[in-house]
């Protein structure tokens, strides 16, 4: 990681002086970055999976459940296997759901989450909406 960061002109102990050409790539870069992380969580399937299938069998995408790499949450998520760092996960956890997690997960520990609306719209923070819950609901 360190020598991509050198192609960018920064160095430990130099100062960092990018030409115009390195920073119209490095905003072009950020952009890039932004537009791909925000498609990770919005997704089905890549930082979230459906919690459950539609009478029809399609996959129900309005409620989710993250799909953290396999074995992350009981090693405290360092975002490294014996063989691989895991860069998307670890921008992924870092950026968006690693703020909300306890420190440990257990069987008591579930986290649902909605990110679009009844007619399948990602939310609208300027918008209001009601979450109806049956009086029956067991815990």
């Amino acid at each position: 990681m360190v020598n991509f960061l050198k192609d960018m002109g920064i160095e430990k102990g130099k100062p960092f002086e990018p030409t115009e050409r390195q920073r119209e790539a490095m905003n072009e870069g950020l952009v890039l970055a932004y537009a791909a992380m925000q498609r990770y969580f919005v997704e089905p399937g890549l930082s979230t999976v459906p919690l459950w299938k539609d009478k029809d069998g399609s996959l129900e995408t309005q409620w989710l459940v993250w799909d953290f790499a396999e074995g992350q949450a009981e090693i405290g998520f360092p975002y490294e296997t014996d063989t691989e760092v895991l860069v998307d996960d670890r921008a992924g956890g870092s950026y968006f759901w690693i703020t909300y997690l306890p420190k440990n997960l257990g069987g008591g520990t579930f986290y649902l989450t909605g990110l679009r609306d009844s007619n399948g719209d990602m939310y609208d923070h300027n918008a209001t909406y009601k979450l109806n819950v049956p009086a029956d609901i067991q815990p």
